[in-house]
């Protein structure tokens, strides 16, 4: 039985999903629906 034969290079079909345009938005976002997918984007999980 041959061995098992290893992937060089990683499939790219997996990847991480497209991201929204406006998480990419500096300013911010157009509505509080948006925000918790903009501050997830930029690692900040709590706000006061």
């Amino acid at each position: 039985m041959p061995p098992a034969k290893k992937e060089v290079r990683p499939s790219s079909r997996g990847g991480r999903a497209r991201t929204p345009a406006f998480v990419k938005n500096q300013r911010g976002v157009k509505n509080w629906k948006e925000v918790s997918a903009w501050l997830e984007w930029r690692g900040i999980e709590d706000i006061e």
